[in-house]
């Protein structure tokens, strides 16, 4: 028997607690069964960490057999990718709509909403944004593909700083192949938050006063034109 035969069997056997049969995709519907497994990996990564996600604890959360998840992924490492990936794209489509939501207000608000919803993110969803940072990439596979995880955010992040610029914004660190102003609000943003996460000190872990340390940052780095 196959290796997919043999994964295809063991999806549709009794899950690992227990349960009932999981009914089989039909054809074309693997896309799917790959969509549930991440949700049922996000899942085990917001109860137990990046740590507790293993192929047999998704597998047991998605009530399939841990064979089952080769079908989809080659193995732990390849699961975390994709699950990485995911995290990076989410934070980043968080990042888009605060930015469309601020668009009439003009290119800093629109920063500025970028930056808020970072942080807001970043707050709301410890564990996620734990995995953004402490998971380590494949890096052959970055190699290989020529992709960068961070790369959703970064690009978001750089278009906002771009839209500032081409507005008349000053910013004193000047322009190059990679924006100095865009890394330095990217490591503020997420230098701040980890900060937060790292000690209980009410000075450094509450909400607000991040926004407000990140916010004043910004605008100690992209000033208004001289017409202003």
């Amino acid at each position: 028997m196959t290796k997919k035969s043999t994964a295809e069997s063991a999806e549709q056997a009794v899950g690992p607690q227990g349960g009932s049969r999981r009914t089989p995709n039909r054809k074309g519907e693997g896309g799917r069964l790959r969509g549930d497994l991440l949700d049922a990996a996000a899942r085990v990564l917001a109860e137990k960490g990046p740590s507790g996600v293993t192929l047999r604890s998704v597998a047991r959360e998605a009530n399939v057999t841990a064979p089952a998840l080769y079908l989809h992924f080659e193995d732990r490492g390849d699961l975390m990718w994709h699950l990485l990936l995911r995290a990076w794209g989410e934070l980043a489509k968080v990042m888009e709509q605060a930015d469309r939501k601020a668009a009439d207000e003009g290119p800093f608000a629109q920063l500025e909403a970028q930056l808020a919803a970072y942080v807001e993110y970043a707050t709301r969803n410890p564990t996620n944004y734990e995995l953004l940072f402490s998971a380590s990439p494949d890096h052959a596979r970055v190699v290989q593909e020529d992709y960068a995880t961070p790369w959703p955010v970064y690009d978001t992040l750089e278009r906002a700083v771009a839209r500032c610029r081409e507005a008349g914004f000053v910013m004193p660190l000047g322009q190059d192949d990679v924006d100095p102003t865009t890394v330095l609000l990217f490591v503020i943003a997420h230098g701040r938050v980890a900060l937060g996460h790292a000690t209980m000190r009410p000075a450094f872990h509450g909400k607000d006063d991040a926004q407000a340390f990140v916010a004043a940052s910004l605008r100690a780095l992209v000033r208004p034109p001289a017409s202003s």
